[in-house]
């Protein structure tokens, strides 16, 4: 944990020219570990099989419990409730948040490991559409590994920048 902590430290400090000469150590690799913190809590116990043995597994099992509860409950209440797990931010909880952030470090290296997690992510179209306009942010061996997923979840109409169907062009009439 402390190793994936200093690293963390050391991209943090790097000034802007090296943080855009090296594509791992600039804001890329930031979005890539909160994609893939995301990917774990939304494909949750899934994402169990893939952590390294110094991730508290419990830790991130209640973490992903209290999430799931709080979004059926709002739903149970009636009100407008968005899945916590694949779209909120990191947890709070500094121990949480260390071991859900060095689990998601560990898979960004993990190219098939990443692939079953955004494969094992039902989140509906709406999730999906999410996905596709994060990883245009994360890097690229993250974009190779989630993209083509990600196009395969999409439904077969192209979208407009705002993320809505394109209007389909009307088909021409023949005579009369």
């Amino acid at each position: 944990m402390l190793e994936f902590q200093d690293g963390l430290l050391a991209r943090l400090h790097l000034d802007h020219g090296a943080a855009t000469a090296d594509p791992h150590a600039g804001s890329r690799y930031f979005y890539d570990l909160h994609l893939i913190m995301r990917l774990v809590r939304g494909s949750w116990p899934f994402a169990a099989q893939f952590a390294p043995p110094h991730i508290d597994l419990d830790t991130i099992d209640d973490h992903v419990g209290r999430l799931r509860h709080e979004t059926t409950t709002n739903r149970a209440a009636g009100e407008p409730a968005r899945n916590q797990a694949l779209r909120g931010g990191p947890p709070h909880d500094p121990h949480t948040c260390a071991h859900l952030l060095a689990f998601a470090g560990h898979l960004r290296a993990q190219s098939d490991a990443l692939g079953a997690l955004v494969s094992s992510v039902d989140g509906g179209t709406p999730w999906t559409r999410h996905l596709e306009t994060f990883l245009r942010r994360c890097s690229a061996a993250v974009q190779t590994v989630a993209g083509s997923v990600v196009q395969e979840q999409l439904p077969n109409n192209h979208t407009g920048r705002r993320g809505t169907a394109r209007p389909r062009r009307a088909q021409p009439r023949g005579p009369g």
